[in-house]
């Protein structure tokens, strides 16, 4: 009976201080910084390619890291040796006729030669190396319009594999944005799971935030990353993120504000030309990356810039002059922020590899900026 007691009492202490230990763990932040290394990885592009993508996703195959790089405007995916920095292979998709996939929008590699490929409808295509169609996967049905999905690094939403058979997938609501309520967007539910092989979908809970039109007109953009166990959401002017629990379905929030964005202000007009000029003047919270070897998260945001009369706004859209990157622990606490220099990189076009985030250099007012070539410096997380 003794014994038992002073068992019992051990089991307490030993949950205790596990206990005491996490609680500890959590609040002693260890904060971070990105810190450029200098190191680049340079891939060499054909004619009818460019330094830009909206899709670009690193993969490892049989030991084999590759790097698939679209190029959306000739309906091609190429394939990159991360290792030998070099092409190791083209696939070339048909815009119509038996292997017809229309204009590509994202992807989600497996291997070079097993592909998702995405366009503007509710269906999913499995491909091979050869651009050829193995199977098509049609999420919509007759009554409910779930539009199409998206797997870019742009606003990165990459499409998750949840376990086999079972997809994550994102949507976008459809119709006139401008007619959009905030009821409207708190009833829509952007990611859902789709299972190959019954064919069903399950919305997931999440929702955008409420009232995130009380003030008025806003992007309704986000990303989304996934760490293997939860889904993890960020709304463009939100300083929260959201964490959806896939196993338990628990949802919850942090906030993860940047020290350089302040209330996001809505939309004054909505006109086209309004539309861009409030693109280029407004902060926002873009891309949610999960970097596995480091369990860090990292928060692109852009800080904005004003307009100038001599200012290019649609090249500024694409090539944004100034951001900066949050970057968050296993526990989403913010754990440093890093502001990083006027017009040297693409805030868009990045990928995580070998421990490191790999930046793109190619912006048209960086002095190191080549064409002809894909050009990426890592940044090291580094402790302060």
């Amino acid at each position: 009976m003794k014994k038992n007691i002073v068992i019992f009492f051990i089991i307490i202490i030993v949950q205790a201080c596990t206990s005491s230990s996490e609680s500890s763990i959590q609040n002693q932040k260890k904060l971070f910084e990105f810190i450029p290394t200098g190191d680049v990885l340079q891939f060499a592009l054909d004619s009818i390619s460019s330094p830009y993508t909206k899709a670009i996703f690193v993969e490892v195959r049989n030991n084999i890291e590759y790097l698939y790089v679209l190029n959306d405007k000739h309906n091609i995916i190429s394939v990159y040796d991360l290792e030998k920095q070099s092409l190791f292979k083209q696939i070339k998709l048909a815009y119509e006729g038996p292997n017809g996939v229309g204009n590509i929008k994202g992807f989600r590699a497996f291997s070079p030669d097993s592909l998702l490929v995405v366009n503007n409808t509710p269906k999913v295509f499995l491909i091979n190396g050869k651009g050829d169609i193995k199977k098509t996967y049609y999420y919509g049905s007759e009554n409910q319009d779930l539009g199409s999905t998206s797997s870019n690094s742009i606003n990165y939403k990459k499409i998750e594999v949840i376990q086999e058979n079972t997809f994550a997938l994102t949507k976008m609501p459809q119709g006139n944005w401008n007619l959009l309520t905030s009821r409207n967007l708190e009833q829509f539910h952007p990611s859902f799971l789709y299972n190959t092989q019954t064919e069903t979908i399950e919305e997931l809970p999440i929702t955008y935030p409420k009232d995130y039109f009380k003030e008025g007109k806003k992007e309704i953009t986000y990303s989304r990353c996934y760490n293997g166990r939860q889904l993890i959401y960020s709304f463009y002017a939100d300083p929260h993120i959201y964490i959806h629990d896939i196993e338990s379905g628990k949802l919850t929030s942090q906030q993860v504000a940047s020290k350089y964005i302040g209330k996001i202000k809505p939309m004054e007009n909505l006109d086209y030309q309004s539309y861009m000029k409030y693109g280029v003047e407004t902060p926002y919270y873009g891309s949610i990356v999960y970097d596995e070897s480091s369990q860090l998260y990292y928060r692109f945001c852009y800080v904005g810039t004003e307009l100038t009369t001599n200012m290019n706004i649609r090249e500024t859209i694409k090539y944004k002059p100034i951001f900066s990157i949050i970057i968050i622990n296993k526990f989403f606490q913010k754990v440093g922020e890093t502001l990083f220099k006027e017009n040297y990189y693409n805030m868009d076009i990045f990928f995580i590899y070998k421990q490191g985030l790999y930046l793109s250099i190619n912006h048209p007012r960086n002095p190191k900026n080549v064409e002809d070539k894909f050009v990426f410096e890592r940044l090291e997380v580094s402790s302060l």
